[in-house]
């Protein structure tokens, strides 16, 4: 997590922040994550939807995913990788950040 973010999280006083560097298998508990900030990783990924699948389970029912496309192409590549599991949907998309919600 980078410094600028680490001191954002500290003036506003959130706390429970976790920096995870794992493509599946969190460790975390269902249903347990807010939110979800998912930058410049889909195309690194070898097996995206295993990664879709792991987000949509910690994640809460009513919790957000946020997504960048940075190296994939947005309207194509990036939205088929979300289309193929029907986890979650598109709410927004501002430039190349998309915000999902679990499905």
């Amino acid at each position: 997590m980078s410094m600028k973010i680490r001191k954002y999280f500290h003036t506003k006083r959130i706390t429970n922040v976790k920096t995870i560097l794992s493509a599946r298998e969190t460790g975390l508990p269902d249903e347990s994550v807010d939110v979800v900030l998912l930058y410049d990783v889909p195309q690194m990924v070898s097996d995206r939807e295993k990664l879709l699948e792991e987000l949509h389970r910690v994640l809460k029912p009513d919790g957000i995913l946020f997504a960048t496309a940075e190296h994939l192409d947005p309207t194509n590549e990036f939205m088929k990788i979300f289309s193929k599991t029907n986890l979650f949907t598109l709410i927004e998309q501002r430039g190349e950040v998309f915000r999902f919600k679990r499905v």
